[in-house]
């Protein structure tokens, strides 16, 4: 078995202009202080800590605090109980559920935001970590092996099962500005490893090992 890794495209993913983070952020009524979350909006993808721990994060910060949690990807299994989830929690006007976006908007709201919170219970490959650090953005992750193996030291981890420790590192990644940017620098020596060029040239070494001898295709006369 060999394993050929996703990649990032710099050329699309960088960060976007201000005019246009500005744009996308007001046609979402976002604020200029939100956090993100890009995916499917699964049960896998652990929503319900995600809300929990955004929820005890505000209450930390106390009354007035102006960070908002923006939840942005088409709706999958349990969306349902999701929603309710959201809809019953007492900072619900800080949450933005956005539903599917186009490239454009993913890019605009990676570059926008503080920071980028991907809190799954298990990922096969950390790719959003690593389209947030191309537009500039520094990530908190569910401390899982795809993640570690992907990020590195390019990322703050925490356990997915605990809200009120995942509320604690949220609320240092919030306050320390000096703190995300030594993220984002280790993020973005991650990127370096991953290209699609590379996965191209790997993928094609592994049909060159595996292509059988041409005379086994050789017709008899």
């Amino acid at each position: 078995v060999t394993v050929v890794p996703l990649a990032v495209n710099t050329e699309i993913y960088r960060p976007a202009d201000a005019s246009t983070v500005e744009e996308v952020r007001r046609k979402h009524h976002v604020s200029q202080h939100y956090f993100l979350f890009v995916s499917r909006v699964d049960v896998k993808k652990n929503i319900e800590n995600l809300v929990r721990a955004f929820g005890a994060f505000k209450e930390a910060r106390g009354f007035g605090d102006p960070h908002e949690l923006v939840i942005a990807g088409p709706s999958g299994f349990g969306f349902a109980s999701f929603k309710a989830l959201v809809d019953a929690s007492p900072v619900r006007s800080s949450i933005h559920l956005l539903g599917a976006i186009g490239e454009r908007e993913k890019i605009a709201l990676y570059t926008g935001a503080l920071g980028y919170v991907n809190l799954s219970w298990y990922e096969g490959f950390g790719l959003t970590p690593l389209e947030a650090a191309a537009c500039g953005t520094p990530s908190l992750l569910s401390d899982l092996p795809a993640h570690r193996e992907v990020m590195g030291d390019g990322a703050i981890y925490v356990s997915p099962k605990a809200p009120e420790a995942i509320a604690a590192a949220w609320k240092r990644f919030a306050e320390e500005s000096t703190h995300r940017r030594e993220i984002l620098a280790k993020a973005q020596e991650c990127i370096m490893l991953f290209s699609w060029e590379k996965s191209a040239r790997d993928t094609w070494e592994v049909l060159r090992g595996v292509r059988a001898p041409e005379h086994l295709f050789t017709p008899k006369l």
